[in-house]
């Protein structure tokens, strides 16, 4: 693209140069309406008369030169404007100078429909890019975080990696865990989102209404993000608004990420419902064990719940705890580090209690293991 402009320019310098010399007077890179639309040449001068025949066989004289011609009028569109030849400039300078708040406010301000990754920027100025999807639901979702499981094994449970988490081991009495549920922490690759934990400005700084969640196998590219999703829901009833406008706030400010103080059920956070845009309730259920499944519902997102042992974790995609269940551990993602049993800690809690993705009793089946929930806000 760089080199495309720069032999434009190129040409175009060339342009005026050449008018210049022609007309013999500069022209107006940006015409208007009383510019003429061709280019205006001098007139030919008159021919001068014959000169007096010679001597025979000689040539006679050479006839006077003719009055020179009158300066055409100024070119300012040979085939069309100069300003509309600068157009595809402009637009390339409105994808870098232009930078809106969210994918939203892309949708909606500019002719852009495409999925891929925007520029944004944040209250603070602060310009980053950001994945949109342009789609479901009419589009303008922006994507705000990624959690996945690095290693849900016996020596990696709550270790580096588990941002959503601990990366520190699990602490009884810590009452928290990394805590970026609730921070101003950002970290990981827009691209490299099903490949590693990510999380941008946006999931602190944007003002959304509703939450998306896109279920995608681990280590997809970023291309393939939409079309690669094994089930996709959103919300639709703008519950965001009642709680900050975002994630942060909604952690922050009513439903905390901090044992110790909490019970169940009374203290469990709310339960939204979802529209499914990509697979269904059985598709979100059939990936976890058996035994989980009878005690969960699908079709909701619910925040902030705690098990029997009084562990807390942040998020259940695509569930909801029946009423008077408590094995939480087993469907929901994100925690503290304050467990009484070990194998609750971990992005993944306990989804791998007594084996590794054999979708048998509490335990999920590996797609589960090997899924990364995708977050996006509008």
């Amino acid at each position: 693209m760089a080199q495309i402009r720069a032999a434009l320019l190129n040409f175009l310098a060339l342009t005026v140069l050449v008018t210049f010399v022609i007309s013999q007077r500069p022209c107006n890179l940006y015409c208007d309406e009383n510019d003429a639309s061709t280019l205006g040449l001098g007139h030919g001068g008159v021919k001068g008369s014959t000169g007096s025949p010679g001597k025979r066989g000689g040539k006679g004289d050479r006839g006077a030169k003719g009055d020179k011609g009158d300066v055409g009028e100024c070119q300012c569109n040979i085939g069309s404007s100069l300003e509309d030849k600068l157009q595809i400039l402009e637009d390339d300078k409105d994808r870098t100078d232009r930078i809106l708040s969210s994918c939203r406010a892309i949708r909606d301000e500019t002719s852009k429909r495409s999925n891929g990754v925007y520029y944004v920027q944040d209250t603070n100025g602060i310009r980053y890019p950001v994945y949109c999807d342009m789609a479901v639901g009419g589009g303008g979702w922006t994507l705000v975080a990624s959690i996945h499981e690095n290693n849900i094994r016996s020596t990696g449970r709550c270790s580096v990696g588990d941002r959503w988490s601990s990366e520190t081991g699990n602490e009884v009495g810590s009452h928290v865990g990394a805590e970026n549920w609730m921070n101003l922490n950002t970290f990981g690759d827009v691209g490299s989102a099903t490949s590693d934990d990510y999380k941008n400005h946006a999931y602190f700084d944007l003002q959304a209404r509703d939450v998306m969640i896109w279920q995608v196998p681990n280590d997809t590219p970023l291309v393939n993000y939409s079309s690669a999703a094994y089930v996709q829901y959103h919300t639709s009833n703008g519950f965001l608004s009642r709680f900050g406008g975002n994630l942060y706030h909604l952690y922050n400010d009513h439903f905390p990420i901090k044992s110790g103080t909490i019970r169940r059920p009374n203290d469990n956070g709310p339960a939204i419902s979802v529209v499914f845009d990509k697979g269904d309730g059985e598709e979100v259920l059939r990936h976890f064990g058996p035994n989980i499944q009878a005690e969960i519902e699908p079709g909701y997102l619910q925040f902030r719940v705690i098990n029997y042992e009084g562990s807390v974790f942040a998020l259940c995609p695509g569930t909801r705890t029946k009423p008077n269940r408590g094995n939480n551990e087993h469907h929901c993602i994100g925690s503290t580090a304050d467990h009484r049993d070990v194998t609750y800690c971990g992005d993944f809690s306990s989804f791998a209690h007594q084996g590794y993705g054999t979708g048998t009793r509490w335990d999920a089946d590996m797609v589960l293991l090997k899924t990364t929930y995708l977050v996006f806000y509008r």
